[in-house]
């Protein structure tokens, strides 16, 4: 990454306040419960970490067997969608869940735990994870 990038990601991530903590990953992002406000709204979110060098088509399969596993097992996830940034060596998933428990269910699952075991031999931190507040939008499906 040039040091341009670097100081323009270091800018983004403290232009939009998020917080990005190295600590013990598995513990902190993929598990953390998450509220609605009134417990019946959606949760939307982003959720960003690092992908190691060389480690792409390694990362690819295993975000498609996340993906396979919340799409077969999760119907409280109405949106999940992985992406790998062109920009910066980075995972984004755009999350949608139908409530907190559909995020509660979501953090127990064992294709989550599959992802807490193998996130350290292909992923990098920090896994940042961020909330954010619906304002409009469309939906074709």
């Amino acid at each position: 990454m040039s040091q341009d990038s670097k100081s323009t990601r270091k800018e983004f991530l403290q232009t939009a306040g998020l917080a990005a903590g190295a600590a013990a990953v598995a513990s902190f992002g993929f598990s953390r419960p998450a509220r609605a406000e009134d417990g019946g709204e959606t949760i939307t979110q982003l959720a960003r970490f690092g992908l190691q060098e060389g480690k792409e088509e390694e990362a690819k399969a295993l975000l498609q067997t996340l993906v396979k596993g919340v799409e077969e097992t999760e119907p409280g996830v109405l949106v999940y969608i992985a992406h790998i940034s062109a920009k910066s060596n980075e995972v984004v998933f755009f999350e949608v869940y139908e409530n907190a428990e559909a995020l509660t269910v979501h953090g127990q699952t064992p294709h989550m735990n599959e992802m807490r075991t193998k996130f350290a031999t292909v992923f990098a931190p920090p896994l940042d994870i961020e909330r954010l507040n619906h304002v409009a939008g469309v939906n074709r499906g």
